[in-house]
């Protein structure tokens, strides 16, 4: 276990493959040592931090708090690299992406913003969710950007080609509850997504929900996959964690009555008597 938050952790983010970035509601974010359960950078803020992520190579750290400004930080020396007001109210989530010169925030404005970290100047505003954007992630391959938004819907925008700005974004609606996390798969294939509902979706790119997981009795608050998208971890607020295989998702239980209940023909397995899908 990890000890060194004086309050809640509300957000973390891999920064290298031995070390991770936590931020919480005690004002700091920190850089911890993976292997030695250490910290070996901190840095306070005034407000609240609900979001950060890193760029290893620049040893940059970005920060979200909770009053509106986007800050900056090289890790090395705790020097203050950027700083500058990005929101009209408390900002969720920050994701580095293109190389890391750019950033995308979400906002209890209900706002989307992606920026130019050399600048600091704004490139792209996306709005269209009626609540919080609580979270945001964008594809390996930096062409799309997904937001979760308290209003129940995940959107997906295409930063390249800009379809948004006439015909708006894609809207994705599963959930019955505020969605609080959303992530891609490194494969640029899938997203998964979880909400308040207990529930959590894992979704292709054309906006349809490859499957909905339930299984948590309480809000789940994060997920993530893995970089080939076959297995998925989400936690909830009763502090339990769940591990599903996706990628063999006909083992999960939940996934083969969602099928009987489209009317696909399943089948047992003569050897084990497991029941699997003709169509999987």
């Amino acid at each position: 276990s990890y000890n060194h938050h004086k309050d809640s952790v509300s957000c973390s983010r891999a920064f290298t493959s031995s070390s991770f970035l936590t931020g919480s509601w005690d004002h700091s974010v920190s850089l911890w040592d993976a292997v030695r359960g250490e910290v070996t950078w901190t840095h306070c803020h005034d407000r609240a931090v609900l979001g950060c992520d890193g760029n290893a190579e620049k040893y940059l750290v970005a920060t979200a708090c909770d009053d509106t400004w986007l800050r900056g930080f090289d890790c090395r020396v705790d020097r203050k690299v950027f700083e500058f007001k990005a929101h009209n109210n408390s900002i969720t989530s920050v994701r580095m992406f293109g190389g890391e010169d750019l950033l995308v925030s979400t906002s209890m404005d209900r706002k989307a913003k992606v920026w130019d970290l050399r600048t600091c100047k704004r490139l792209l505003e996306m709005e269209g969710h009626i609540n919080v954007v609580s979270s945001c992630d964008v594809s390996p391959d930096a062409r799309l950007l997904v937001t979760a938004s308290w209003d129940k819907y995940v959107k997906l925008w295409d930063l390249k080609a800009g379809s948004f700005r006439k015909e708006g974004a894609t809207d994705f609606l599963k959930h019955e509850g505020c969605v609080c996390a959303i992530h891609f798969a490194d494969n640029n294939q899938l997203f998964v997504s979880c909400s308040f509902d207990t529930c959590v979706c894992v979704w292709d790119l054309s906006g349809k929900p490859v499957i909905m997981l339930r299984g948590h009795d309480a809000w789940v608050k994060d997920c993530c996959v893995t970089s080939d998208g076959s297995m998925l971890a989400s936690v909830d607020t009763d502090g339990y964690l769940l591990s599903w295989d996706i990628k063999n998702r006909d083992t999960i239980p939940i996934f083969l009555n969602q099928k009987k209940t489209l009317g696909l023909n399943l089948v047992k397995c003569e050897l084990c008597g497991k029941e699997f899908s003709l169509s999987a």
